[in-house]
């Protein structure tokens, strides 16, 4: 079948000004051309045609008109193709050229073999001049498959990941964590907060106007590992109701891109209750809830599983080395309408 041909138009010729290689060049019976690949994974073919395919692509022309047009004193298909040169001059004008076009285009492709990227990819064609006598001198543009660089493993160098240990406070903090999920709420109403209970929160930005809920009902544990600072000072000691103004922001200890992603903002912080957690022992009842036969099947497939998760992390670091390594020294385009139709996705 023939390939989806269509006009060339300024802007697509914009796209491709920069030159990307050296024309290479090619020949056969009937088509002389260079192969211009340029940016974004566009290629250019530059090609003279015989006079050869011109003629017959003309004939070409004259014979799907005349199945179509019906002239006085002739039989449908029969007209001669003076008549029907000089009746339907723009129809075969476009017809011919779009002849050619299929016929040299499959002529180049013999030779030069270079994919589209897909079945249906737009194939841009101009006539710069044809006669029956010269034949024909043309330009195609067209997307190709990305041309991916050849890569030497040996100039990969990777820096070593340690992969985090799994030991008892690793594994312990995971099983409390389990409690925590299971355990039972039991409010707190006569007293104010202490250390280790959890607090129930809202927190409004109070330098807008209105003011903005950052959090509703939020559950956070009193304590100085669990809560930002700004948050542990202004709960600890409060009473149901109670609310208190303060500024938001990050611990000194945060990194600078912490720093820059939570500017200190103005905020009230009310207390919407107190709770404190019964935590379920970790025993076989507790191990039936998460699917485990027993307490000592439930630490044996979580300590698997902390153990699998790390590997895949210290996986994960390695291969984002590879990846950053392989997109600082080996770049190379991508499809224009690819990117497009990914972003559009996205």
């Amino acid at each position: 079948s023939s390939p989806a041909f269509f006009y060339r138009d300024g802007t697509q010729l914009g796209i491709m000004e920069e030159k990307k290689d050296k024309p290479e060049e090619f020949k056969s019976e009937h088509v002389t051309f260079t192969v211009e690949r340029k940016p974004e994974c566009y290629v250019e073919y530059k090609v003279k045609v015989s006079a050869e395919i011109v003629i017959n692509a003309r004939k070409e022309a004259l014979r799907s008109i005349a199945k179509e047009v019906s002239l006085p004193g002739f039989r449908k298909g029969r007209a001669p193709d003076h008549l029907i040169a000089k009746k339907f001059p723009k129809p075969l004008e476009e017809r011919w050229q779009k002849a050619i076009a299929d016929s040299a285009f499959r002529e180049c492709q013999k030779v030069a073999q270079i994919p589209l990227l897909s079945n249906d990819s737009r194939i841009s064609f101009n006539i710069e001049k044809q006669s029956l006598e010269e034949g024909a001198e043309m330009t195609y543009s067209f997307e190709t498959e990305p041309v991916v660089p050849n890569i030497d493993l040996n100039t990969i160098e990777l820096e070593e990941v340690k992969r985090e240990e799994i030991d008892a406070k690793t594994l312990e903090k995971t099983l409390h964590d389990i409690q925590m999920y299971f355990a039972e709420w039991e409010k707190v109403s006569e007293r104010a907060t202490k250390l280790g209970d959890f607090a129930v929160v809202d927190v409004d930005i109070i330098e807008e106007t209105p003011p903005k809920k950052a959090l509703v009902n939020a559950r956070f544990e009193v304590s100085k590992d669990k809560m930002a600072k700004w948050m542990y000072d202004l709960v600890v000691g409060m009473k149901i109701g109670e609310a208190k103004e303060g500024v938001s922001e990050a611990d000194k200890e945060a990194t600078e891109e912490e720093k820059a992603a939570t500017p200190p903002k103005k905020i009230r912080l009310t207390l919407k209750g107190i709770e404190t957690p019964k935590i379920p022992e970790v025993d076989d009842v507790l191990a039936q809830k998460v699917g485990a036969k027993n307490a000592k099947e439930m630490k044996d497939n979580l300590e698997k599983l902390l153990n699998k998760q790390a590997d895949e992390r210290q996986q994960r670091a390695y291969r984002e080395q590879v990846s950053t390594y392989l997109l600082d020294h080996y770049p190379f385009d991508l499809p224009k309408s690819l990117l497009a139709k990914e972003t559009q996705y996205r």
